[in-house]
């Protein structure tokens, strides 16, 4: 299996902007989700798209990639008065920085799958709202044998009923390796359900 040079990709925020004119070469292409640039229509309580803000990637002249997901950018009304006070009231956790490690060649990595989307074997225990424990999910298990718990009304199935590689690319590792593209692949890959609060996780990270 040949795959092409994807190159580095990022995500686009407004803070990025300097970052990219003091390293021109920094990525190769750049990810820009609408929703992070909606800004609230005067005397309405619907948002709009920015513009300027959907603009000002451009001016790095980096190939850019524009989506949306899970709700449409035009219109779209904001959240309830009792869920914008909830979110206001979350904690948002700092960390310390952790820099990149340099290591081995690919080729002679082991390699593990490490998933959000709420996977687990068929007959494990589903995933429930505010679940921060995982799943294990031995290397050899097959596709017929996962199904979904996650609890998100926004979280779209359809591609995970199409090709599990969607959400945890089993066989495209499996191919990678038969290669010699990536080293090996570990016996067992893993499974969270995304958007868990941090400490959540804490009693299973801890065993």
């Amino acid at each position: 299996m040949n795959l092409p040079e994807l190159g580095v990709g990022l995500n686009w925020f407004p803070e990025l902007g300097p970052v990219l004119k003091a390293n021109k070469d920094l990525v190769d292409v750049l990810e820009v989700e609408p929703q992070s640039l909606w800004r609230r229509n005067k005397g309405s309580d619907s948002l709009m798209l920015d513009p300027a803000s959907l603009e000002a990637p451009r001016r790095y002249q980096v190939p850019t990639l524009v989506h949306s997901v899970a709700l449409p950018v035009g219109g779209t009304l904001a959240p309830p008065e009792v869920e914008a006070a909830h979110l206001r009231r979350i904690e948002c956790p700092t960390y310390d920085d952790t820099p990149a490690l340099a290591g081995k060649p690919l080729g002679e990595r082991r390699v593990v799958i490490i998933s959000t989307a709420g996977l687990h074997k068929r007959g494990d225990r589903p995933f429930r709202p505010g679940d921060g424990s995982y799943r294990v999910i031995p290397a050899e298990t097959a596709a017929s044998e996962l199904v979904m718990s996650h609890v998100s009304v926004n979280f779209d199935r359809t591609g995970f009923q199409q090709d599990l590689n969607v959400v945890f690319p089993i066989d495209r590792l499996r191919e990678l390796v038969a290669d010699g593209s990536v080293g090996s692949m570990a016996s067992v890959q893993y499974s969270f359900m995304g958007a868990f609060p941090p400490a959540a996780a804490e009693p299973d990270a801890n065993n």
